[in-house]
């Protein structure tokens, strides 16, 4: 991969993208930012290489994994995943939260999935940011139920619903 001046922090999200051409690895999106908000918003891949070192022993499922294909797209990355509507998400105003279940595992735990948290930005729920990044929680591999395979597109850089402002009193289209 060639190197790009001036690029800086964008230069390891395009690392990460390169590795997307040639691998499903969901270990890829197990990173933690121990400085972020859990309202902060950002996408599925890591911003610096330093987000990785608490979840540096997830590897890729062995068995068990959807192996489903994903790549970067206008809308942003498309991948399936394994989604769980969280409860406390029905109180909300602004959004859906889901739970949602990688393919990978802790080195130590086979047996536990990585869960990520993903959020809806519109009613249709046509764009999705990862909140809640500062955490990753482990589940049993046998999910339940209640966990649905759904596609979604996330994009690096949520664009975010802003409110429509009205124009100053000043101004005038006349």
């Amino acid at each position: 991969m060639p190197l790009l001046y001036g690029e800086g922090d964008k230069a390891f999200v395009r690392l990460q993208q390169e590795i997307m051409k040639d691998s499903d690895d969901h270990s890829l999106f197990a990173w933690m930012d121990p400085t972020a908000q859990d309202t902060a918003y950002s996408g599925l891949l890591a911003r610096s290489p330093g987000l990785f070192v608490s979840t540096g022993d997830f590897i890729p499922l062995i068995n068990g994994g959807s192996n489903a294909a994903y790549s970067m797209t206008n809308k942003g990355l498309s991948l399936q995943l394994l989604f769980k509507e969280n409860e406390w998400s029905t109180k909300l105003h602004d959004g859906k939260e889901f739970s949602v279940v990688l393919d990978c595992c802790k080195r130590s735990l086979i047996n536990k999935r990585a869960i990520i948290y993903l959020k809806c930005l519109s009613a249709e729920c046509k764009q999705y940011t990862r909140i809640k990044s500062n955490i990753i929680e482990l589940t049993d591999s046998a999910l339940d139920d209640k966990y649905l395979a759904h596609t979604v597109n996330v994009r690096q850089k949520p664009a975010v619903p802003t409110l429509q402002v009205p124009p100053p009193p000043w101004w005038s289209s006349d």
